[in-house]
């Protein structure tokens, strides 16, 4: 509640792929996807206004709880299948999503429709969105989750940040992100 809003329109997409189910460190019970779930309901208070979508080999949209987020984290479906965070952008530009960011919540193993790129790429359907007039203002915020120190976008790509690790603190330094200056 003391968290600056996100203004305007957010999507959180959250890596639900067999890889998210590593936990978080040895000697925790937490997984990569709980605590993906967890800021994804999160967000549901810190963003004016918010979308949010699961990603694996299929996209599924859902309304998160906003309430009992950390009971509701670990409730979070079991994640299976491959990561095709490509899907998500292609819906966004598919339902015409006019989107001031994204917030992809990963481990930054993504795949596409075929192992290594090309037109289907995650960078690619990124570049389309963001070529796009209701996507040139849209930015992309990728959350390691897990710290594997891969990417999804060329460091140099307009309008994007990596960010590694994570903390209830993620959405205050989106916010001074986006910030001038």
């Amino acid at each position: 509640n003391n968290v600056p809003k996100l203004p305007g329109e957010t999507l959180v997409a959250i890596d639900t792929s067999g890889s998210m189910s590593h936990k978080i460190s040895e000697k925790s019970a937490v997984s990569a996807v709980q605590i993906a779930a967890m800021l994804g309901m999160m967000s549901r208070r810190v963003c004016e206004r918010s979308r949010t979508v699961l990603f694996d080999t299929r996209t599924r949209w859902q309304n998160l709880p906003d309430k009992n987020i950390l009971r509701n984290a670990y409730e979070i479906a079991t994640p299976v299948g491959a990561t095709y965070g490509n899907l998500v952008l292609k819906d966004v530009i598919n339902q015409g999503l006019s989107l001031d960011r994204m917030i992809f919540l990963t481990d930054m193993v993504l795949y596409t429709d075929y192992w290594g790129g090309g037109a289907n790429s995650f960078a690619a359907e990124w570049t389309k969105y963001q070529r796009s007039p209701i996507g040139k203002n849209c930015k992309l915020i990728n959350v390691d989750l897990v710290g594997y120190g891969l990417s999804t976008v060329p460091s140099n790509m307009k309008n994007t940040r990596t960010v590694a690790g994570w903390s209830d603190k993620i959405f205050s330094m989106i916010n001074a992100l986006e910030s001038p200056g």
